[in-house]
């Protein structure tokens, strides 16, 4: 009979000879589950567009509005771990609201709407504008499909909202949970396991997105939103084997010096500020010197990621507007000929290229670029990284902004000349994405780590926010410039043009100088946590 006293958990992490064991049950579950999100990903914009009947600029809009959600609902996760479940129980809870959301998405396709139409007004002037302007054809499309695409608009939102809060409330435990695997010292090791771990997020994304719009045209929409939860439910299975094996530190409980706390007095009492201090030094007549250090360091990283979220807003942007770009190209891979049919391909099957190419250039990168250019005395740091990337988004975004120039004039152009952009945008998420990542977790003292995260990923909300606000910003500020004579720039209401490709290179370009700036005035802390025997209690 096992004692009383003996620990259900390791709390604290311990050095090993090689990696913690419980890393490869991390790295299962995160390739499950990316293949899980993305492969239900990849599909929305053309539901949105073939199946909903948005335009471009309100279904790209739609999809980044399901991704803010995704990002906005971390701070949530991370507060529910940090203080009261712990990472591991927040994780397998939220996983299960997960798994629930991909059946209601499956849902759409395999329950009959026949019976329950009647339940979903039909929104009378939109029928009656549709009718008037489209005629016939028109008057039958509304007739026989607007009841269907409405109810599935339902059913699409109740899904979504489900995927949001499970996949985004689990995504900064997990991430803080590889970090906690590993003790200080070990830093070397948990750089090279965050490239692991990124390398796995995008082997499974990469062949769900050629997968899963293969399902979608064979065997419909039904299939291609369920299997992905399938895909959850092993992930979460995953997960659930490897609990023996994982270092769980445990939550700390309602804590007196929170990150909110310590800001929130300080900025109610800005009346006590000593005499050459910083407005956080109002709160040292509550709050010790290591507490407040903790929130000055937090805060000092907040100043560098509030640019990162521009970079989002032209990284996220390949599952809309270079999709919708896609659709207007000519997919024909390998042409017809007389023995052969050809080859061509999905529009949103082209961005699966993004994460194959993560999988090749982690490795170069890691292994290669990085040490050759610390060996010709330029160390690429984490904000070094992160400029470069930055600077290469700017350079991606020109190159589609012309390809878009070329699609609006009425050229024809083949798809594989979007392969020299997705190379590019794809350097700059590794060396944005995976720094961020790294640099959030050792930026953070422990109590403040989840918290972090959860800031980084909402850098990532913001920037899909903003974007179909620019979309339209700058469909009109392309309007203004052939207005007083700048030619080339063709504007079609509720279409993606090359007028936004180039506005959203020109904000990057902004944001990069911004961010170089920054950087240079930020020092950088360690905060990792220092080895342990590994026996203390829960």
């Amino acid at each position: 009979m096992a004692r009383m006293d003996t620990p259900r958990y390791r709390t604290t992490p311990v050095p090993h000879e090689g990696y913690p064991p419980g890393i490869p049950f991390i790295v299962g579950n995160e390739a499950a589950e990316r293949f899980s999100f993305y492969g239900m990903k990849v599909l929305l914009t053309a539901f949105f567009l073939d199946m909903l009947f948005y335009n471009q600029v309100r279904a790209t809009g739609a999809v980044h509005l399901f991704v803010v959600a995704v990002y906005l609902t971390p701070m949530l996760g991370a507060y529910i771990a940090d203080r009261f479940w712990g990472k591991y129980p927040t994780i397998m809870i939220l996983s299960g609201v997960y798994c629930v959301g991909h059946l209601v998405l499956a849902l759409m396709d395999l329950l009959e709407a026949k019976g329950l139409e009647s339940q979903f007004a039909i929104e009378t002037d939109v029928v009656n504008r549709l009718a008037a302007t489209g005629g016939g054809a028109i008057s039958a499309l509304v007739e026989n499909y607007m009841p269907r695409a409405r109810l599935d608009g339902w059913f699409m939102i109740s899904g979504l909202a489900l995927i949001a809060l499970g996949a985004g409330g689990i995504k900064p435990c997990v991430s803080a949970h590889v970090g906690d695997q590993f003790a200080k010292g070990e830093e070397k090791k948990l750089e090279k396991i965050f490239g692991l771990f990124y390398f796995t997020i995008n082997f499974g994304a990469g062949f769900s997105q050629i997968i899963m719009p293969k399902v979608r045209d064979t065997w419909g929409h039904g299939w291609a939103f369920g299997i992905p939860g399938i895909l959850m439910g092993v992930a979460t299975v995953v997960f659930w084997m490897g609990r023996h094996r994982f270092v769980h530190v445990p939550p700390s409980g309602p804590n007196p010096n929170s990150f909110w706390k310590v800001v929130l007095y300080a900025l109610g009492n800005q009346a006590n500020t000593p005499a050459g201090g910083t407005w956080l030094d109002a709160a040292r007549d509550r709050f010790d010197d290591r507490t407040i250090s903790g929130v000055r360091a937090v805060i000092g990283v907040l100043g560098v990621f509030v640019f990162i979220c521009v970079f989002w807003m032209l990284q996220d942007q390949m599952s809309t507007t270079w999709t919708i770009q896609a659709r207007s190209m000519n997919l024909q891979i390998i042409p017809p000929s007389s023995s052969s049919a050809g080859w061509s391909i999905a529009a949103d099957q082209v961005q699966s290229l993004n994460a194959f190419l993560v999988m090749v250039l982690i490795p170069l990168m890691t292994y290669g670029i990085y040490p050759m250019l610390g060996r010709m005395g330029l160390e690429m740091t984490a904000l070094r990284r992160m400029t470069g990337g930055m600077l290469c988004s700017f350079v991606s975004f020109v190159m589609a902004g012309m390809i878009q120039l070329a699609i609006d004039r009425g050229q024809s152009v083949s798809v594989l000349w979007q392969i020299p952009g997705y190379i590019i945008i794809t350097l700059a998420e590794v060396m944005v994405s995976i720094t961020g990542l790294e640099f959030a977790y050792t930026q953070a003292p422990k109590s403040m780590k989840s918290t972090l995260m959860g800031f980084w990923l909402l850098t990532i909300a913001i920037g899909n926010f903003l974007i179909e606000p620019f979309l339209r910003l700058s469909n009109k500020l392309a309007v203004h410039l052939e207005g007083i004579g700048i030619k080339g720039l063709k504007v079609v209401e509720d279409r993606v043009t090359a007028a936004n490709f180039f506005m959203f290179a020109a904000l990057m370009l902004l944001a990069a100088i911004a961010f170089t700036w920054a950087a240079s005035r930020y020092k950088p802390v360690n905060f990792m946590e220092p080895a342990g025997d590994g026996h203390s209690t829960l």
